[in-house]
Formats: structure tokens, C-alpha cells, sequence
């Protein structure tokens, strides 16, 4: 017994060493207790204090720092895995604001990318979940500028190719004038 819990207090300090090293939360929740249980690193992504505690399956939808705009899309994306559509796991995205200090409207909005995974019981229904989130403000960041770099990419060849049809017409339109004006002279 004590080589086994030698052994599981390895296994669990090198899942937590994981963790850390990714920079990533985790999170489960249990339907039937409807407990949660939320990494510290888990509920720095989230913006809570080390001691909150989210109570029920919708504990993270009355959080004050989640963007009112992602509250329905994570309830549907929860609801439905809990009601056993789609697969077994799911994978969403939503945005939380970081609070900092005494600030009431708190700091910058964060997207967090939640993955995770439902275990049933054998009659099918929801009986666990267990996942992880990730802080992804650096690449949403990134796929916005790439964005404004591609539509300003689009307006420079939009322009260049007005400039290209304009210097064609003005050629054109100077042999037309040289022509008269030649024509002109000879008359």
C-alpha cells in the first residue's frame, strides 16, 4: 500500500510539473455531486481569487468576468454535451476579463480555449467532466493582425492595379493625342 501511494504521489506531482510547464489549467466537474474543481492555474485564466469557488454546471456562465456575448454560446456548447449530442469531447472558446486590483471594470479581456471530455455512466448520461484551459489572447492577437495584414494586402493590389489601369489609359490616350496633334500640325 505505501509503494502504491509512493507511486501515485510521483505520478500526481508530475501531472501537476505537467501542467505547470504548459501553462494550462484544468478543471473537472461532477454532475452528480455538482461539484467543480478548478486548478490554481485554472482559475488564474478565469480571473478568480485563489480561494473562489464556482458552484454547479453553470458556475462559469455567473462569473462576472465572462464576456456577455460568450455566455450563450457556452451554455449551448455545455448543455449539449451534457444531453450527449455531438462527440465525447468538446473544445470552445470564450473570453474572460483579468481583474486587477481594486479596478471594477478590471483589466483586458483574455480568450481562454477550454477542451474536454465527458465520461457517461452506462445508461448514457453525463456523469463527469474533466478538461483543460488554455490562454490563447497571443495567437487570437496574432490571427487578428494577420487579418488586417491580409486586407491591407488586398487594398495595395487593388491599388496597383487601378495604377496599372490608369498608366495604360493615360498611354493610350497620349498616342490618340499624338496622333492629332501630328495630324494637326500637318493640316
Amino acid at each position: 500500500r505505501r509503494q502504491a501511494q509512493a507511486a501515485l504521489a510521483t505520478e500526481q506531482a508530475c501531472a501537476v510539473r505537467a501542467f505547470q510547464a504548459a501553462q494550462e489549467g484544468h478543471w473537472e466537474w461532477d454532475a452528480h455531486t455538482q461539484e467543480n474543481h478548478l486548478s490554481p492555474r485554472m482559475k488564474e485564466l478565469l480571473g478568480m481569487a485563489p480561494d473562489e469557488i464556482l458552484h454547479g454546471p453553470d458556475g462559469l456562465l455567473h462569473l462576472a468576468r465572462l464576456h456577455p456575448d460568450d455566455v450563450e454560446p457556452v451554455r449551448a456548447v455545455l448543455q449539449a454535451h451534457q444531453q450527449g449530442h455531438g462527440n465525447e469531447t468538446f473544445d470552445f472558446t470564450f473570453r474572460v476579463r483579468q481583474v486587477h486590483g481594486q479596478d471594477p471594470d478590471g483589466g483586458p479581456w483574455r480568450h481562454v480555449r477550454s477542451r474536454g471530455h465527458a465520461w457517461r455512466d452506462p445508461d448514457g448520461a453525463a456523469r463527469f467532466f474533466s478538461g483543460t484551459g488554455t490562454d490563447i489572447t497571443a495567437e487570437i492577437a496574432v490571427q487578428q493582425q494577420n487579418l488586417q495584414l491580409e486586407a491591407q494586402l488586398q487594398r495595395a493590389r487593388k491599388m496597383e492595379a487601378l495604377g496599372t489601369l490608369a498608366g495604360g489609359v493615360a498611354h493610350d490616350f497620349n498616342n490618340i493625342l499624338a496622333a492629332v496633334i501630328g495630324y494637326g500640325e500637318l493640316a
